[in-house]
């Protein structure tokens, strides 16, 4: 059962963020504010101590050692590459890179 707990999770996580539609993000020097079509999330940077990066995503991590909290950002919503540049800039003055 514990292995197939993180999948199912993931399937009613995923079911009830695809209704919301589209996600927008901002993220500056005060934190990251997520919204979506019913849904407005703030979250300041002592709340997300860590990120990490891979080839499509940024994620934004809480401070907790399992990393129960975070916040993930798809690359592909950056308009240009210098967006991505500046956010990562913004993670590390405010993050460390786990």
């Amino acid at each position: 059962m514990y292995v197939l707990l993180p999948t199912l999770r993931g399937r009613r996580v995923y079911r009830m963020v695809a209704s919301q539609g589209k996600f927008q993000a901002i993220v500056d020097d005060s934190g990251v504010r997520v919204t979506s079509r019913d849904t407005e999330t703030r979250y300041q940077w002592p709340m997300l101590t860590r990120y990490a990066e891979t080839d499509e995503l940024f994620v934004l991590m809480t401070p907790d050692k399992h990393g129960i909290g975070f916040v993930v950002l798809p690359k592909r919503g950056a308009a240009t590459p210098a967006d991505l540049d500046r956010l990562q800039a913004v993670l590390d003055r405010n993050s460390t890179r786990a």
